[in-house]
């Protein structure tokens, strides 16, 4: 869980200290347009959030990865905590929760002796563009799972997020005005949509590199088919049992109880597993703000591999 004092710089997150403002950040305080500041740092020209040690991000490109690493490129709120829950149990072979936090096996968070020690198959996950993970990732051809999620539904989590974190953002403003700036790319790893560009183009460059896209919204629809996806890509062997354990282990009712002293708390809420439904974004979503992002979407993401209709639906 999570617990800060309230003159800390530092905040503990299930044993993991964590040290904000840390020396060699270069802060970045981005303002919405009602004038409210949300922090962030700027590394590499990237923005990443606070949490991120430079010293953590300075280890991505040189880590050296196994070659039956599984690197999991996903962004942020697109389901990667719940996917992450399922491929561990699949590897393992056991429908059994992982105890343990997923930031304790994420390369912008822990050092390179915690991530060395770790037991194969790992199961490397970050949430920096694929342009920026290790070079080992190309030598080494280890398989890729990239998630993706309706960017509504990411906007909508990261907001809240960010609002109950906000130890980490400082960010006190409304959704609307976070909507413009999560468009904008002023968010945590320059925006979705930037990280889904980026993704295709490595992929696109590194053809020869496996790689599983895992969509949140055929996740919710039929979670045995999900695992199943997962196992043949993972090259676990088939076992009926087995895949119709994990499924049911991962529904979010269960991950909310099981992952209890293994996530994020702000002042004791749970901000990981928050509500884990699809199409949340109308409960927060004006026409105005609706038109505004369809209009973005398909600038940015027309004729993209990612590209999904689905995303596009109005209310």
């Amino acid at each position: 869980m999570f617990s800060s004092g309230a003159m800390s710089q530092g905040i503990t997150v299930c044993g993991n200290e964590i040290e904000l403002n840390n020396p060699g950040q270069d802060l970045v305080h981005v303002k919405d347009r009602s004038g409210k500041a949300y922090s962030l740092q700027r590394y590499d020209g990237v923005y990443y959030n606070t949490f991120y040690n430079v010293a953590h991000l300075q280890q991505i490109k040189g880590f050296k990865l196994r070659a039956d690493d599984v690197y999991f490129a996903g962004y942020l709120r697109t389901g990667t905590h719940w996917t992450y829950e399922m491929m561990s149990m699949l590897l393992k072979g056991k429908a059994e929760t992982a105890p343990i936090w997923k930031g304790a096996n994420q390369l912008e968070i822990v050092g390179v002796a915690v991530l060395d020690a770790l037991p194969s198959p790992r199961i490397i996950n970050s949430h920096v563009s694929l342009f920026h993970s290790p070079d080992d990732l190309i030598e080494k051809k280890c398989r890729i799972v990239y998630s993706l999620r309706d960017p509504r539904d990411v906007a909508v989590s990261m907001y809240n997020l960010s609002r109950s974190g906000s130890v980490v953002t400082n960010y006190t403003g409304d959704f609307k005005d976070y909507f413009y700036l999560f468009l904008e790319g002023k968010a945590d790893v320059n925006g979705y949509f930037d990280h889904m560009k980026k993704a295709e183009n490595f992929l696109q460059q590194h053809p020869d590199i496996p790689v599983l896209t895992v969509v949140y919204e055929e996740m919710l629809e039929n979670k045995l088919m999900a695992v199943e996806r997962l196992a043949g890509f993972l090259g676990v062997q088939k076992n009926v049992g087995l895949f119709e354990a994990v499924a049911e282990k991962c529904q979010f009712s269960k991950m909310v109880v099981d992952k209890s002293a293994y996530t994020i708390k702000f002042s004791g809420e749970n901000s990981i597993f928050r509500k884990g439904v699809s199409g949340d974004w109308k409960n927060w979503f004006t026409d105005e703000m609706l038109e505004d992002y369809i209009r973005v979407y398909n600038e940015e993401m027309s004729g993209s591999r990612f590209y999904r209709k689905e995303y596009v639906r109005q209310k």
